[in-house]
């Protein structure tokens, strides 16, 4: 590749100063590379665009923290994704929204959390709909039966009326 020949150069060589900015600047465009698949969902690509970079040139250090920064997100999120279906599944629809808040604000991980964070809402509005139709069910009972007390009283006190007053 481009950087390991200009790494092969010796530092006793008149351009060996330029080859080094030259490695400097490659890098950073590999790199650069590597950090857009990664926000596409592309991490096998970037770690495989990562790879051109030499283990011998000075970038190598950043190159592996990278790497291993981004397979720790890459787990942290498959993971999180699972619990977050495991909890949907079970329609715990709350817990699920908060563990897909933990999710990598990136495109890609947005667009794969868009359906499940769309189910877990679905679920929360069916219950506070489900719980507000319970309510206004127990609204209108009370009602009723306070009718039904009402016209109850309303009916002895009539009787009541009837029986001594009318005598």
């Amino acid at each position: 590749s481009a950087l390991g020949v200009l790494l092969a150069i010796p530092d006793s060589a008149q351009s060996y100063a330029d080859a080094q900015a030259l490695v400097e600047r490659l890098s950073v465009q590999v790199i650069e590379q590597a950090q857009a698949q990664v926000v596409d969902g592309q991490l096998d690509k970037a770690i495989v665009t990562l790879a051109q970079i030499p283990l011998n040139a000075p970038a190598n250090a950043t190159v592996e923290n990278l790497r291993n920064s981004w397979r720790k997100e890459w787990e942290h999120n498959e993971k999180t994704i699972a619990e977050a279906q495991k909890a949907l599944d079970e329609g715990k629809w709350s817990t699920a929204k908060e563990i897909l808040e933990t999710v990598s604000s990136g495109p890609y991980w947005q667009t794969q959390i868009a359906p499940l964070q769309a189910t877990a809402d679905a679920g929360i509005e069916a219950v506070i709909r489900y719980e507000q139709q319970q309510k206004q069910e127990r609204e209108q009972q009370a009602q009723k039966a306070e009718q039904t007390r009402q016209s109850a009283f309303n009916d002895r006190l009539q009787s009541l009326y009837d029986t001594y007053v009318k005598e």
